[in-house]
Protein backbone atom coordinates (compact mmCIF):
# COMPACT_ATOMS: atom_id res chain seq x y z
CA UNK A 1 0.00 0.00 0.00
CA UNK A 2 0.63 3.97 -0.11
CA UNK A 3 0.80 3.95 3.31
CA UNK A 4 -2.09 6.82 3.23
CA UNK A 5 -5.35 5.89 5.19
CA UNK A 6 -8.17 4.12 2.73
CA UNK A 7 -9.90 7.49 0.82
CA UNK A 8 -13.17 8.39 2.19
CA UNK A 9 -16.09 9.00 0.20
CA UNK A 10 -16.47 11.85 -1.91
CA UNK A 11 -19.16 13.66 -0.14
CA UNK A 12 -16.65 13.51 2.78
CA UNK A 13 -13.78 14.97 0.28
CA UNK A 14 -15.86 17.45 -1.22
CA UNK A 15 -16.97 19.02 1.73
CA UNK A 16 -13.76 18.52 3.77
CA UNK A 17 -15.44 16.19 6.38
CA UNK A 18 -13.89 13.08 7.84
CA UNK A 19 -16.33 10.38 8.08
CA UNK A 20 -16.56 10.73 11.74
CA UNK A 21 -18.06 14.53 10.98
CA UNK A 22 -14.42 16.79 12.08
CA UNK A 23 -14.53 19.38 9.87
CA UNK A 24 -10.91 19.87 8.72
CA UNK A 25 -10.47 23.75 9.03
CA UNK A 26 -7.61 25.54 8.06
CA UNK A 27 -6.82 29.25 9.14
CA UNK A 28 -3.14 28.95 8.08
CA UNK A 29 -3.78 29.51 4.79
CA UNK A 30 -2.22 26.21 2.81
CA UNK A 31 -4.12 24.57 1.23
CA UNK A 32 -3.69 20.68 2.39
CA UNK A 33 -3.69 19.43 6.05
CA UNK A 34 -1.54 16.13 6.12
CA UNK A 35 -2.83 15.47 2.44
CA UNK A 36 -6.72 16.24 2.55
CA UNK A 37 -7.44 18.86 1.14
CA UNK A 38 -8.79 21.87 3.66
CA UNK A 39 -10.40 24.74 4.54
CA UNK A 40 -9.77 28.11 4.70
CA UNK A 41 -11.60 30.59 7.51
CA UNK A 42 -13.13 31.90 4.47
CA UNK A 43 -15.05 28.63 2.87
CA UNK A 44 -15.75 27.45 6.47
CA UNK A 45 -17.76 30.36 6.51
CA UNK A 46 -19.44 30.94 3.10
CA UNK A 47 -20.22 26.80 3.54
CA UNK A 48 -21.43 27.06 6.79
CA UNK A 49 -21.74 30.10 7.95
CA UNK A 50 -23.35 32.61 5.42
CA UNK A 51 -26.94 33.63 6.26
CA UNK A 52 -26.12 36.48 8.77
CA UNK A 53 -23.08 37.98 7.61
CA UNK A 54 -22.89 39.49 10.74
CA UNK A 55 -23.10 36.63 13.16
CA UNK A 56 -21.48 33.57 13.60
CA UNK A 57 -24.21 30.95 14.79
CA UNK A 58 -23.54 27.95 16.99
CA UNK A 59 -26.55 25.77 15.62
CA UNK A 60 -27.15 24.17 18.86
CA UNK A 61 -25.61 23.26 22.59
CA UNK A 62 -23.25 19.81 22.68
CA UNK A 63 -22.93 18.27 26.04
CA UNK A 64 -23.00 19.72 29.13
CA UNK A 65 -22.23 22.89 30.93
CA UNK A 66 -18.04 22.82 30.12
CA UNK A 67 -18.52 21.81 26.71
CA UNK A 68 -21.06 24.90 26.07
CA UNK A 69 -18.71 27.17 27.63
CA UNK A 70 -16.46 25.92 25.26
CA UNK A 71 -18.67 26.41 22.83
CA UNK A 72 -18.80 30.14 23.26
CA UNK A 73 -14.98 30.88 23.75
CA UNK A 74 -14.68 28.85 20.20
CA UNK A 75 -17.55 30.77 18.95
CA UNK A 76 -16.52 34.44 19.59
CA UNK A 77 -12.20 33.50 18.65
CA UNK A 78 -13.32 32.53 15.62
CA UNK A 79 -16.45 35.94 14.88
CA UNK A 80 -13.09 37.46 15.82
CA UNK A 81 -10.61 36.39 13.15
CA UNK A 82 -13.69 36.37 10.84
CA UNK A 83 -15.05 40.27 11.53
CA UNK A 84 -18.51 39.26 12.82
CA UNK A 85 -20.05 41.48 15.15
CA UNK A 86 -21.92 38.91 16.58
CA UNK A 87 -22.36 34.98 18.21
CA UNK A 88 -26.29 34.39 18.09
CA UNK A 89 -26.09 31.46 20.68
CA UNK A 90 -29.18 28.73 20.45
CA UNK A 91 -30.55 29.57 23.79
CA UNK A 92 -29.68 30.09 27.76
CA UNK A 93 -26.56 27.81 28.94
CA UNK A 94 -27.63 27.67 32.03
CA UNK A 95 -29.78 30.45 33.59
CA UNK A 96 -28.40 29.83 37.11
CA UNK A 97 -25.03 29.85 36.29
CA UNK A 98 -24.30 32.52 33.49
CA UNK A 99 -26.99 34.49 32.05
CA UNK A 100 -25.77 35.13 28.46
CA UNK A 101 -27.95 37.35 25.61
CA UNK A 102 -28.78 35.34 22.46
CA UNK A 103 -26.77 37.65 20.23
CA UNK A 104 -23.80 37.95 22.12
CA UNK A 105 -21.49 41.08 21.12
CA UNK A 106 -17.71 40.21 20.54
Amino acid sequence: GTGHPKEETSIYRRHNVTSSGALLLNTSGSDVVGHRPALTLEGYLSLCQARDAEALVVEKWMGRLGNKLWQVHTSVRLAQAAGRRFVQLPGIIEERVLKLPKRLPV
